[in-house]
C-alpha cells in the first residue's frame, strides 16, 4: 500500500505526466508524427515514474504512520500506546509532510498548516491525558490499559488543617465519604472529617453532627450551626478534586507553553471574505454524530464552502452507557462507540466530501472527554482563516439552505460583522419553526462554589418590519457568528468538565468585546435534547475517576472561575478565590474591554448582589423555557421541554 505522504507524491508526478502529454499531443499535432509514437511516449513519460514509486515503496512520511489497515479514507485511529509516535496515530484526515515554520510563521499550504495544526493538538491532549493519569488508575486497570497507568503516592487525607469558628443558622451541602453518617460528638466528628479528603465541614442540627462536603456556607431557617475545615495554606489542593483540577492546570500550561508546538505560535489567521464556514462539532459518544454530517451536508446551498471539525471523544473498549432517568438511572454494557466521521465517509454520500479535506477529525478516548467547553476550545484551534463560524453539537438536523439563510440573517444585522445568531433550536420531533426564540432570562442554581446559571428562552418574539431579533444570551449548542470572533474571543482551556456556566461566560465574553446578540427571525437547526438511552458525560468522568460524585466535586473548584468572571458575591476581588491558581492566565479570557461587565449587568437586567434577573423588555418575553425536563409548577410541557409561564410579578422565580 501507499502511504498518505506516497499518495500525495504521485498525485503531483500524475499531474506532471499529464501536463507533459499535454505538450507533446500538441507538438505532434503540429508535426504530423503517428499515434504510435504518441503511445510509446505516453508511456515512457507517465506510467514508468508510477511503477517505479510502487516499486521503491515512495518516500518515508515523517509527520506520522501510514493509517491502520482497513482504513479507507487516510483517517488515523486513536491508540492506547503512551509514547509519541503512537500519539501521532491519532491525527485527523490527510497526513502531509508540513513546511518549514520558521520564526512563527505559518507553512503555505492550507492542508499543510492544518496537518500541523492536528498534530500539535493531539501532543497537546497527550500531554494533559499525562498529567490527569495518576489519578485515573482504578480506570485504566478496570479496562485492562496496563501501558496507560501512571502511579502516585496514596494521598494519606492527612495535612495540615485548622477549624473556622462555629457558624450560626448556616448549613453545608452534600455528603462526604461516609454519607452523612451521624456522629455522637463534635471531637469525633472533626477527627474523622480531618481524615477523609471528601470532607469540608460538619453541621449540626441538634443531637448529632455530620460531616459534609461543601466548605461554602448557604443560610439556614432551621437554626443549624457549621464549621468548616480550613488549609493551613489556602493555596493547596487539599482534596482529591482540587489535585486534579491542580494537576490538569499545570499540564495545560505546559502545553501552551511548550514551543515545540509549532502551531501554537502561528499569528492567527486573517478572516477570508468568501462565504466560507467553519463548523465546530464537539461529539461525546454520539450515535447521531453521522447523520449531523449528512444533513449539514446534504441541506447546503455550497458544501463546497464548508469545513467541519469534529472533536470526537468516545469510548472504544469496556464500554458502559446510560439507561432509564432518575432514580432508576444505572449503567450497562455496552458496544464500542461508532466513529462519527468514518462512518460519514465510508458512506458513498460522504466520500465526496471527506475526498475533498471537508471533514477534519481529531481522535480523542473517552477518557479525554474534559468537558464541551475545552473540546470547544480544541475546535477553535483548528479554525483556519473561514469567513463563519457555526458551533453546534453533534445532535443537529438542517433545514434546506441553512447556510445561505444564516449568512442572509447575519449580514442584515446593525452590528455586522460584531454580531452573533442563536437561540435553542427547535426540537426533533417537531418541524422548523417560522418564528424567533431569542435568549431572554436565566435562573440562579446550585449553591456556593457551585453555583451557576441557567438560560432561558423566550417564545412570540415579534420583529415586525426589521430583519433581526436582539437576544440577551449564547446558546453553546447552536451560535453562528463572524470568523473575527475567534481572533478576539479566545476560548478558555482552563474550564473543563463544566456543563452549566459555559453559556452566560461566552455571552458576557461576546457582549464585552462588541458583539450584539440576535436570535435567527427563522429556525434553521433542530435539536435532540434529552437521549435518555445514551451516556452522559459526567458519567463518564465519575467512572474514570472511581468515583460516584467526582464531577460535582469537580465542578464545585472549577466554578470559581467563572463565578469570578461573572462577578459573583462574595467572588469579585482575585484575593477571594482560593486556590489563587484558579485564575491562572485569567488576564487571556477575561471580559472585554470594548464594553465593561456592569453595562452588560445594567443592560440585561441582572442583580448579581441578590442573585436575581428580569428578562428585558426589548427581548418580548412572553413563554420562558429551559432546557430542564423536571416538572414545574405553572408549567407547560412541549416535547420534553419545560415552558415556563411568564409571572405578572417583576422578578423572575429563582429556581
Amino acid at each position: 500500500g501507499i502511504n498518505a505522504e506516497s499518495g500525495v507524491c504521485l498525485h503531483k508526478m500524475m499531474r506532471d505526466a499529464v501536463t507533459r502529454l499535454d505538450w507533446l499531443s500538441r507538438k505532434m499535432v503540429r508535426t504530423g508524427k503517428s499515434s504510435m509514437i504518441f503511445r510509446l511516449v505516453a508511456v515512457t513519460v507517465c506510467v514508468v515514474p508510477v511503477m517505479l514509486l510502487l516499486l521503491t515503496g515512495g518516500p518515508t512520511s515523517e509527520v506520522g504512520p501510514p493509517a491502520p489497515s482497513g482504513n479507507r479514507h487516510g483517517i488515523h485511529q486513536n491508540t492506547d500506546a503512551w509514547d509519541e509516535d503512537a500519539i501521532r496515530a491519532k491525527a485527523g484526515s490527510v497526513k502531509l509532510k508540513p513546511a518549514p515554520v520558521v520564526g512563527g510563521s505559518r507553512p503555505g499550504s492550507l492542508v499543510s498548516q492544518q496537518a500541523t495544526i492536528e498534530k500539535d493538538l493531539l501532543k497537546f491532549v497527550h500531554r494533559v491525558t499525562a498529567g490527569v493519569a495518576p489519578y485515573m488508575t482504578s480506570f485504566f486497570k478496570m479496562t485492562k490499559r496496563d501501558e496507560m497507568i501512571s502511579e502516585r503516592q496514596e494521598d494519606s487525607g492527612d495535612g495540615c488543617f485548622r477549624w473556622s469558628p462555629e457558624k450560626a443558622n448556616s448549613f453545608l451541602g452534600g455528603c462526604a465519604s461516609d454519607g452523612c453518617r451521624p456522629h455522637s460528638s463534635l471531637s469525633e466528628a472533626k477527627k474523622a472529617c480531618e481524615h477523609d479528603q471528601k470532607c469540608g465541614g460538619i453541621i449540626t442540627g441538634g443531637q448529632s453532627y455530620e460531616l459534609r462536603h461543601s466548605t461554602n456556607t448557604d443560610p439556614s431557617d432551621s437554626g443549624e450551626k457549621s464549621w468548616i475545615k480550613e488549609p493551613c495554606d489556602p493555596d493547596a489542593p487539599d482534596s482529591t478534586a482540587k489535585k486534579i483540577v491542580k494537576a490538569f492546570y499545570d499540564a495545560v500550561e505546559s502545553g501552551l507553553s511548550d514551543h515545540s508546538f509549532t502551531s501554537f505560535r502561528w499569528p492567527r489567521p486573517q478572516v477570508r471574505k468568501d462565504r466560507s464556514i467553519f463548523v465546530s462539532i464537539a461529539s461525546y459518544r454520539d450515535d447521531t454524530c453521522p447523520t449531523t454530517l449528512h444533513s449539514l451536508f446534504k441541506e447546503a446551498s455550497s458544501p463546497e464552502r464548508i469545513t467541519v471539525s469534529v472533536i470526537q471523544q468516545n469510548c472504544e473498549a469496556e464500554c458502559e452507557t446510560g439507561t432509564g432517568w432518575g432514580n432508576s438511572r444505572r449503567l450497562i454494557p455496552s458496544n464500542p462507540d461508532p466513529s462519527c466521521v468514518e462512518d460519514f465517509c465510508e458512506s458513498e454520500f460522504g466520500k465526496e466530501h471527506c475526498a475533498a479535506g471537508r471533514v477534519r477529525l481529531l481522535q480523542l478516548q473517552e477518557y479525554e472527554a474534559w468537558g464541551p467547553f475545552f473540546a470547544r476550545f480544541l475546535a477553535s484551534k483548528m479554525w483556519n482563516g473561514q469567513n463563519y463560524i457555526l458551533q453546534i453539537d453533534a445532535h443537529t438536523k438542517f433545514r434546506t439552505g441553512w447556510d445561505d439563510a444564516l449568512i442572509s440573517m447575519i449580514q442584515g444585522t446593525p452590528s455586522y460583522p460584531n454580531s452573533v445568531l442563536t437561540t435553542y433550536p427547535d426540537s426533533f420531533e417537531g418541524g422548523f419553526g417560522n418564528n424567533p426564540a431569542p435568549l431572554c432570562g436565566f435562573t440562579f442554581e446550585g449553591s456556593g462554589t457551585g453555583r451557576t446559571i441557567r438560560l432561558q428562552q423566550t417564545f412570540g418574539a415579534k420583529h415586525g418590519d426589521k430583519p433581526y431579533v436582539r437576544a440577551a444570551f449564547i446558546a453553546a449548542g447552536f451560535f453562528f457568528t463572524h470568523g473575527s470572533a475567534f481572533n478576539k474571543i479566545p476560548f478558555d482551556p482552563y474550564l473543563p468538565w463544566i456543563f452549566m456556566g459555559e453559556e452566560i461566560a461566552m455571552s458576557s465574553r461576546f457582549w464585552t468585546n462588541g458583539f450584539d446578540i440576535y436570535a435567527p427571525t427563522q429556525s434553521q437547526l433542530k435539536h435532540a435534547y434529552v437521549r435518555m438511552e445514551s451516556s452522559k458525560f459526567w458519567e463518564t468522568v465519575n467512572r474514570v475517576f472511581h468515583d460516584p460524585g467526582a464531577h460535582n466535586s469537580i465542578v464545585d473548584v472549577v466554578m470559581s472561575r467563572v463565578q469570578h468572571l461573572m462577578l459573583f458575591k462574595g467572588m469579585e476581588a482575585p484575593s477571594a478565590i482560593r486556590p489563587r491558581w484558579l485564575l491562572q492566565s485569567m488576564a487571556d479570557y477575561q471580559q472585554g474591554t470594548v464594553r465593561s461587565i456592569h453595562k452588560f449587568f445594567e443592560y440585561h437586567n441582572i442583580d448579581m448582589e441578590h442573585s436575581r434577573q428580569q428578562a428585558p423588555t426589548w427581548c418580548s418575553p412572553c413563554l420562558l423555557y429551559t432546557s430542564d425536563a423536571a416538572d414545574e409548577e405553572d408549567s407547560v410541557d412541549l416535547g420534553g421541554r419545560r415552558i415556563i409561564k411568564k409571572k405578572k410579578k417583576k422578578e423572575l422565580r429563582i429556581m
